[in-house]
């Protein structure tokens, strides 16, 4: 394991609070990726239920090398807190540099149902160095992608949102541009990631789909029956693709083994045996269902949106 002797004598002192500490440490970042155990030590005073923030700057004043983090209250900021009808409080706060919000960088805390802590998930990205001063102006960026779009558009009025973008490599300052292409009487919102240094046009992309939201009825193998989204395509043909939760949270998508989207000729998904299929629709459906079960779960309990927090599809 690649670890500091700091991070060595920090885990030890968790140790010694549970013995069954779980750790999953992340060689190539030198970083803890995943606590889970007895988390709360009684002289940092506050619960995470009591004093959610309090308690989160408490433990991380303290273990902060174990993420990669140097200075909490300089590279974190608080993003949001929930609490579950369980009792159980799930907190997040944001990784920045230099007031500059960094994709993807979050530590995630979770309490125990008698609100003390009791997991930590880091995303914590160490290391960035960056100039974080844009020499593009917002405005500029919206022309840059205004010269790139050959159809009549129109800019989002929304506050200007400057980032730092670490999915490509290495991570560059960005604006976030977006906007609404008008064809067919119908908007498409795209949007446009502008480097803020060099005008390059890093990554662009639509979020909107030929597919359009639909509910279907669908009887699983396990699974009683009841309503399924979907969605359905120009030509009628229905489709296990399930765009209820986008785009702020993930796409489901459910495909036969053939690795094609499972797809109707009616909204009805149900025992009847296909040649497509050999057998019935049961699978398909509880598939689709108990995929959006999990995703509801991990949103409304542990404030994840995804399997990765990031809202990735899932397939």
């Amino acid at each position: 394991m690649n670890i500091s002797r700091t991070q060595q004598s920090l885990l030890q002192r968790l140790r010694q609070l549970d013995e069954n500490l779980r750790v999953e440490w992340n060689d190539q970042l030198k970083t803890a990726g995943y606590l889970r155990g007895n988390l709360s030590d009684s002289n940092r005073g506050s619960s995470l239920r009591d004093a959610p923030f309090i308690s989160a700057d408490n433990f991380l004043s303290e273990y902060h090398p174990l993420f990669g983090i140097n200075y909490p209250d300089q590279e974190l900021v608080n993003d949001r807190v929930i609490a579950d009808r369980f009792g159980m409080v799930h907190l997040s706060l944001q990784q920045q540099l230099e007031s500059v919000p960094v994709e993807g960088g979050m530590v995630s805390l979770h309490s125990s149902t008698s609100g003390m802590l009791q997991t930590v998930f880091n995303k914590f990205i160490p290391g960035l160095n960056l100039n974080t001063a844009p020499k593009l102006c917002y405005s500029e960026a919206q022309s840059i992608v205004d010269s790139h779009v050959d159809s009549i558009i129109t800019l989002d009025s929304a506050k200007p949102e400057l980032f730092i973008l670490t999915s490509n490599s290495p991570p560059r300052l960005c604006w976030r541009v977006k906007l609404y292409k008008i064809h067919n009487t119908l908007p498409e919102c795209w949007l446009y990631d502008i480097d803020a240094l060099t005008g390059e046009i890093v990554q662009y992309h639509s979020t909107s789909h030929c597919l359009k939201k639909a509910v279907a009825w669908g009887i699983g193998y396990y699974s009683r029956g009841g309503k399924l989204n979907i969605s359905r395509d120009d030509s009628g043909t229905y489709v296990l693709y399930d765009q209820s939760r986008y785009p702020d949270g993930p796409l489901i998508e459910t495909y036969i083994d053939s690795g094609q989207l499972s797809k109707s000729n009616n909204p009805n998904w149900n025992k009847i045996k296909t040649a497509q299929r050999k057998e019935n629709q049961g699978p398909e459906v509880d598939a689709h269902r108990y995929a959006g079960y999990i995703v509801d779960y991990f949103a409304k309990v542990h404030g994840r949106n995804s399997y990765d927090d990031k809202g990735s599809t899932v397939k």
